[in-house]
């Protein structure tokens, strides 16, 4: 089980305040409702900052905000695609050592 991001925490709270359905933000996002359900159940890192000022103008989110929320999750994501690589690499030198 994914326990949901600060982000996407902070997304979920400003639609349903905003009365929003995911099908709505997906629509003014151009992007899937199961896109806009995997960002806010944490499944899917933040949305792209390119497509904030569709989420401030359809959900009235704070950018100011959504930048804070969305660095440490970032930062978190590309520390993980690292030890992925690095996982990686060192299957191939095994393999080739091996």
């Amino acid at each position: 089980m994914v326990t949901p991001t600060p982000f996407g925490a902070y997304i979920r709270a400003c639609r349903l305040a905003a009365g929003k359905s995911l099908r709505e933000v997906g629509e003014a996002l151009d992007v899937s409702l199961g896109y806009v359900s995997q960002v806010e159940s944490g499944w899917r890192g933040p949305f792209l900052p390119s497509r904030w000022p569709a989420l401030v103008a359809c959900i009235g989110a704070d950018p100011d905000e959504l930048a804070r929320l969305a660095v440490p999750e970032v930062e978190r994501l590309r520390a993980r695609v690292a030890e992925l690589e690095a996982e990686r690499h060192s299957d191939v030198a095994i393999n080739v050592v091996g």
